[in-house]
């Protein structure tokens, strides 16, 4: 074993917590989704493949370089297929410190839908804190092709629809931030989901919009992605 586990031990202790989160909070099913916390300059963490999330310990968690090569990994427990997008948004946006992928039932659902509702400016608060949830067309997971895919679209937002396989959602503060923005996504999508039901969702102006874009900057929310004036579908 590494000397890595006794330096980054507060980190790999919060990254499991926000994994048991996620399954407290019904986010993901059984062993599906994955998450990430960069530590370093130089390494990142990953959660393991085939442990269910509310299981999480700490001697499961994966140390990684930004290549995704192993720095410190426990015999039984390799990194998530998924450490390709992983380690590319690292790369990609240096203030992006944590992602979660998970398997949300009405994000879910969401993705395998033609209109992309998710992307309309229906509530101020998200609007602000995520940016619109994007969707990013389907590749087959685990695979190169579709970090490369998620990489044309990281820096619309900090939150994504993954075409017919789930969501995924970035945080510039902790883990446990990326599965509260990740929780406030499935609570816009269940709010979105009940509105269709009953009639025709109101979405915002592009007035109303820019109201709200003056808003998030003067709260220091704007962050390192595309303006949300010029993000939103109006």
């Amino acid at each position: 074993m590494s000397h890595y586990r006794d330096v980054y031990r507060a980190q790999i202790e919060e990254l499991v917590h926000a994994s048991r989160l996620i399954g407290q909070r019904g986010l993901t099913s059984s062993v599906g989704g994955n998450l990430s916390y960069r530590v370093s300059e130089e390494h990142i963490l990953v959660t393991p493949t085939n442990v269910p999330k509310s299981n999480m310990q700490p001697e499961y968690i994966c140390i990684l370089d930004y290549a995704g090569n192993p720095v410190d990994v426990n015999e039984g427990f390799a990194p998530t297929s998924e450490t390709p997008f992983h380690t590319m948004i690292i790369r990609e946006r240096a203030d992006v410190v944590s992602s979660v992928h998970a398997h949300c039932k009405v994000l879910s659902a969401f993705a395998i839908t033609e209109k992309r509702w998710l992307e309309l400016p229906i509530f101020p608060e998200p609007m602000m804190e995520i940016g619109p949830i994007v969707t990013v067309p389907y590749v087959a997971p685990s695979s190169t092709k579709f970090a490369d895919e998620i990489k044309k679209y990281i820096h619309r937002s900090n939150g994504f629809l993954l075409q017919n396989h789930g969501a995924l959602a970035v945080s510039s503060v902790s883990p446990t931030d990326a599965v509260e923005k990740l929780y406030m996504m499935e609570c816009v999508a269940d709010s979105i989901y009940m509105a269709i039901n009953m009639g025709t969702p109101l979405t915002l102006s592009h007035e109303e919009v820019l109201e709200i874009a003056t808003l998030q900057e003067a709260k220091g929310l704007t962050g390192a992605i595309d303006p949300i004036a010029q993000s939103f579908c109006v």
